[in-house]
């Protein structure tokens, strides 16, 4: 699954080393891996997905990239659009800037929502 970037963020994000070539977000043998650039990596087994949903209600203020932007939400998106969030069913643990974060959601821009929920609800 591609992460989505707008035509303006994508170009400096690609300069800061958080472009699309250094984006990825892959469900595979039971894992949901996110990584973007230096800024963000997480790995953890599907199991601990409780549910996603679509996020329709994007704030302006939580601009673009990785970071947090709530009590354990996090955020990596290189759009506000197509966002999806990841609720975990306990705190999971994800390096952000290369130090352990506990994470409790995860807001993703994503090119295809419904293909990425589908696939997350399928463990593919």
């Amino acid at each position: 699954m591609t992460i989505k970037f707008n035509p303006v963020y994508g170009p400096f994000a690609k300069v800061i080393g958080m472009g699309p070539g250094r984006t990825v977000c892959e469900i595979a043998d039971g894992r949901l891996r996110v990584r973007m650039g230096w800024a963000f990596e997480l790995d953890t087994p599907l199991s601990q997905v409780d549910h996603a949903v679509p996020e329709p209600d994007a704030k302006w203020y939580w601009g673009f990239g990785a970071h947090l932007v709530g009590n354990g939400r996090w955020i990596i998106n290189g759009s506000f659009d197509n966002l999806v969030e990841i609720f975990f069913k306990e705190d999971t643990k994800a390096l952000t800037l290369g130090r352990n974060t506990t994470i409790r959601s995860l807001i993703l821009s994503v090119v295809d929502p419904e293909e990425f929920l589908q696939q997350l609800d399928s463990g593919a």
